[in-house]
């Protein structure tokens, strides 16, 4: 009867480990799923600011020209040249948008439109651009974020 029991309790090492075994491997597996949805999240986090961004600078670049009276907007009878980045593209103030592309890979499609009311500045910042389209076609990184303002002249 005492080599029964001596055969017993060697399989009971070897249970044990495979559940000590088991325990380890879904401690990892759910903190491997944790921090990949946070490596994700933080992605998404930094690809909504760059395209804040660029829209802010879109935005600032037209708040600029329209500040300084010579930007009169979509559809001015003056035609009048501007450019937002050093070294990048100059518009027209008779184009329908403006696409802005950055240094980053971000770009921004900026829009003035002016009224006798008033004026309308659109601009949609866009995390990711081709350097020639703005916003990069079929991408799933693609992050979209808008600034717009109405300025009144009215009193």
């Amino acid at each position: 009867m005492i080599r029964s029991r001596k055969q017993n309790k060697a399989g009971f090492v070897l249970l044990y480990s495979v559940l000590v075994t088991t325990v380890v491997l879904a401690v990892g597996l759910v903190l491997s799923n944790i921090i990949t949805k946070q490596i994700i999240l933080s992605i998404v986090a930094r690809d909504s600011q760059v395209a804040f961004y660029a829209a802010d600078s879109g935005y600032e670049c037209l708040q600029y020209w329209a500040n300084e009276g010579i930007f009169t907007g979509i559809g001015a009878e003056d035609d009048f040249d501007f450019n937002c980045i050093e070294g990048g593209d100059n518009y027209s103030n008779q184009d329908d948008y403006f696409p802005l592309f950055f240094v980053s890979g971000s770009c921004a499609n900026a829009q003035l439109i002016s009224e006798s009311d008033g004026k309308l500045i659109v601009v949609d910042g866009f995390n990711l651009g081709t350097g020639s389209v703005c916003p990069a076609p079929d991408n799933s990184r693609l992050v979209y974020r808008v600034r717009s303002s109405i300025t009144s002249t009215s009193d």
